[in-house]
């Protein structure tokens, strides 16, 4: 599984995925769960001001999610987060591979959007409708992080870059950390990547994972 957390702020967007990747297979007891890497990009940039989050099926069609992902983004040109958000959806359709779940940041017109689109739905979902509200996204495993989220009220309206960028590595660490002590599988790692946009620019603050090919 994995951890998608998108925060909206005034004058920025910060998006924050682990990195951890499970798998399932067959021995002599049974079926096991084992963790695959804790090295998989989740996030990816499209352009300078757009970005997309993937969760779900971390291998459909037989391949890694992060590299169709990789493809996918490398042939769109969307210019708006819309344009983008259908552009992937039919570029999933178009080559018949099944499309995990995704979440779209970026500006339109200068202006933050941030739109969901689960692998069983047809349309995305425009998170903030109202542009003067500002909050955070999960999707994923993000039973912890929402209990803490809303454990307390979060004034993300006065928070800074640096606060939520903290924010996001606290959810996710925590999240891993009480993982470990729980039954079952770990499916967040404590290893992330965390890109912080603006209207103008994007640029990684933290950057845990690798890319395939990619040296």
């Amino acid at each position: 599984m994995t951890l998608l957390l998108h925060i909206k702020i005034p004058g920025a967007l910060i998006l924050a995925s682990d990195c951890r990747v499970t798998g399932r297979k067959k021995d002599r007891y049974g079926k096991i769960n084992y963790v695959v890497t804790d090295s998989e990009q989740k996030t990816f940039p499209i352009g300078r001001n757009m970005a997309v989050s993937y969760c779900g099926n971390a291998d459909p069609n037989g391949l890694p999610a992060s590299f169709l992902l990789g493809k996918a983004v490398s042939s769109i040109h969307p210019s708006t987060v819309q344009e983008a958000a259908a552009s992937m959806q039919e570029w999933f359709t178009d080559n018949h591979i099944p499309r995990p779940s995704l979440l779209f940041s970026g500006y339109s017109a200068q202006e933050p959007m941030v739109l969901s689109l689960p692998s069983d739905a047809d349309q995305f979902k425009d998170q903030y409708p109202d542009k003067n509200v500002y909050g955070i996204t999960t999707m994923g495993d993000n039973r912890i992080a929402e209990a803490l989220i809303h454990s307390g009220p979060v004034d993300f309206h006065q928070l800074r870059i640096r606060d939520a960028v903290s924010f996001s590595e606290l959810l996710i660490k925590t999240t891993a950390g009480l993982q470990r002590i729980e039954s079952g599988i770990q499916t967040v790692s404590e290893a992330c990547d965390i890109l912080v946009m603006t209207a103008s620019d994007l640029r990684w603050v933290r950057h845990d994972s690798e890319m395939f090919g990619q040296l």
